[in-house]
């Protein structure tokens, strides 16, 4: 808990980088909102769900924090991880809780400013929201959450073989800002396209619970798509235990 409180004092103490922070998620929701309605201005319906699917997205985004890559990374090459070891506290879990900080303090952030700015569509489009599928959202986000920074950390743990992990983690971000469905629906994609991104985890990320709350699905697809998103979750849980096993062998060989 240390850890998650040390990094939420750090995120907020700069009055600049709140202030830009919040900035930036409004203009950045503000584009995206006006490139739908422009793309959709002869289609009211299409323009509701777009403008609906960008604010939700941008809201779950807020979960989402991948600075766990340089977190492990830098530790395992400047050398630090051996001091790691002799602390009681495991560096994973410890690495983990301060993203959790951050996250809870983009929350604020951020949250509080999209909240503010847009709230107005949330309340006007609300009938578009399945309030019956809320729930199954919220679990697809703590879910995908997991998985996020499984990823992220598969990367970070990549740095004891590697040594930079920074162009992984740049072509990993992007290819999920493309693949997840954040900024343009599964649906739009072309078929073939659509069709390879399905054996894929990256849609779990944003598209599945952005479906659960504006579109009814099938109880038996829901279920189905619970089912792949933790087996996913459990390979790169499996990954991430032999990845570090390996480490601290090597590092316990080494070190004596």
């Amino acid at each position: 808990m240390a850890f998650l409180i040390i990094a939420f004092k750090n995120k907020i103490t700069y009055r600049n980088q709140v202030l830009f922070a919040i900035i930036g998620s409004v203009i950045e929701i503000y584009i995206k909102i006006a490139l739908w309605m422009y793309l959709y201005r002869n289609d009211a319906a299409m323009t509701e769900y777009m403008i609906m699917y960008t604010v939700l997205s941008n809201i779950i985004s807020m979960f989402y924090i991948n600075s766990i890559t340089n977190k492990i990374g830098d530790r395992i090459i400047n050398g630090y991880i051996a001091v790691d070891l002799l602390r009681p506290v495991h560096f994973l879990y410890s690495s983990y809780m301060q993203c959790i900080g951050e996250m809870c303090a983009d929350l604020l952030l951020r949250g509080v400013p999209v909240l503010v700015f847009f709230g107005a569509y949330l309340w006007k489009y609300s009938e578009r929201i399945v309030y019956q599928q809320m729930a199954a959202a919220l679990a697809a986000v703590i879910l995908g959450h997991i998985l996020y920074m499984q990823i992220f950390m598969t990367i970070g743990l990549m740095a004891m073989i590697l040594m930079e992990t920074w162009a992984i983690h740049r072509i990993m971000n992007d290819i999920i800002l493309f693949l997840s469905g954040a900024f343009i629906p599964l649906s739009l994609f072309p078929d073939m396209l659509y069709r390879i991104n399905l054996f894929l985890p990256f849609r779990f990320l944003f598209s599945f619970p952005l479906e659960l709350l504006l579109n009814e699905t099938d109880n038996g697809v829901i279920l189905g798509n619970f089912g792949v998103l933790c087996g996913w979750i459990v390979l790169l849980g499996g990954m991430i235990w032999g990845m570090n096993h390996r480490m601290m062998r090597k590092l316990v060989i080494q070190g004596g």
